[in-house]
């Protein structure tokens, strides 16, 4: 026997089979994954439209700021340019027809002091036109601006026929005319404060801005409605219009001036208790053949003191009584030397006036 023939042969090993999963392939994720992406991409798309939605937002409430600032300057405006129209009223034009005026005196000088006038209402015009007109503010606007034009209007009517005023043959028609001028002047006050006014409240109410905090010119600039009379007109200016008497200057008395049952007199000192600012009684006489309107009474003190009353109206011949107070209390006098006091009655550029020293006492 052969060595190799002894030798036993190895076991045979089956062959070994194993199951292995299969690979995932490369475009698929794990169930886990996919939820975690899904999640990160919700929470993404919720974070973009609260984006979007504050910037929405942070729009709207920018165009709600500017729309108010907007609507409070645009008031603003307007209080400054009628405030600026209502004082070309009294204290201008209406002083000027009545001679309030010396350097418009003569129906030159009148002209050119009402053609002044209306050129600075013409400038009025053209500011309200340039306004920046905010949303909801359009009719206000359209009513501001028709207001100046009649204003501009009206001061070109009366400076344009002044002058024939003073022509007999023509002050007649003149002050027809002048009344037509001063009645554009009243209508543009209606249409302010009837409807421009109340259309600018209403757009600031409506923005939630209260009304009452911003500011509106209250005047007018016609605010003595004597003026639309045209024989008031005429009186007033000294118009040469036939049958028409000229003012006449109403009179101090019959009566003397008095504080409470001390009549004052012009020929001694009188004595008149300072504190509290005293009263005066003043009697009035309309001395001229037709009715006196808006006849001021006055006193002055030589010291500074003032004060002012109106009589409206007073028929020719009439009396009545005028009672002044001073605004302030005088000075007590320390060397018993008296001040002046000038009692003073006025309507139109007529006046007539009495003078007493008086000596300001601390008490009675």
């Amino acid at each position: 026997m052969s060595f190799f023939d002894e030798v036993d042969e190895p076991p045979q090993r089956p062959p070994r089979t194993e199951s292995r999963s299969p690979r995932p392939s490369g475009r698929g994720r794990p169930p886990g994954d996919q939820q975690a992406i899904q999640t990160r991409r919700a929470v993404a798309l919720v974070g973009i439209v609260v984006v979007i939605v504050l910037a929405a937002v942070g729009i709207h409430s920018c165009d709600d700021s500017a729309h108010t600032s907007a609507l409070r300057n645009y008031t603003s405006s307007v209080y400054t340019i009628v405030e600026s129209s209502n004082a070309l009223g009294p204290a201008q034009l209406f002083a000027d027809l009545s001679g309030g005026d010396s350097s418009c005196s003569g129906a030159t000088n009148l002209y050119q002091c009402i053609a002044a006038l209306a050129d600075k209402a013409s400038a009025q015009l053209q500011q309200s036109k340039a306004l920046s007109v905010p949303g909801g503010m359009q009719s206000a606007q359209r009513d501001l601006v028709e207001t100046m034009r009649l204003r501009h209007d009206g001061f070109d009517q009366i400076a344009d026929n002044v002058q024939s005023a003073f022509v007999s043959s023509s002050a007649a028609q003149a002050v027809s005319q002048i009344a037509v001028g001063i009645s554009q002047l009243y209508a543009s006050d209606v249409i302010y404060k009837t409807y421009a006014a109340p259309e600018i409240a209403a757009a600031l109410n409506a923005d939630g801005i209260r009304a009452t905090a911003e500011p509106f010119a209250s005047g007018q600039l016609v605010s003595n409605l004597d003026w639309l009379d045209q024989t008031f007109i005429a009186q007033t200016m000294g118009a040469k219009v036939p049958g028409v008497a000229p003012l006449a200057a109403p009179t101090i008395g019959p009566g003397l001036v008095a504080v409470g049952t001390n009549t004052m007199v012009t020929g001694a000192t009188n004595h008149v208790v300072a504190k509290p600012p005293p009263t005066f009684t003043i009697p009035v006489t309309n001395s001229g053949a037709s009715t006196d309107y808006g006849i001021t009474c006055s006193i002055t003190v030589a010291t500074g003191q003032s004060g002012s009353a109106t009589i409206p109206e007073l028929a020719a011949h009439g009396q009545t009584t005028c009672s002044v107070t001073l605004t302030s209390s005088p000075p007590v006098a320390t060397n018993g030397t008296p001040v002046d006091v000038t009692a003073r009655v006025t309507v139109g550029t007529k006046s007539n006036s009495t003078v007493f020293p008086v000596d300001f006492l601390a008490s009675g």
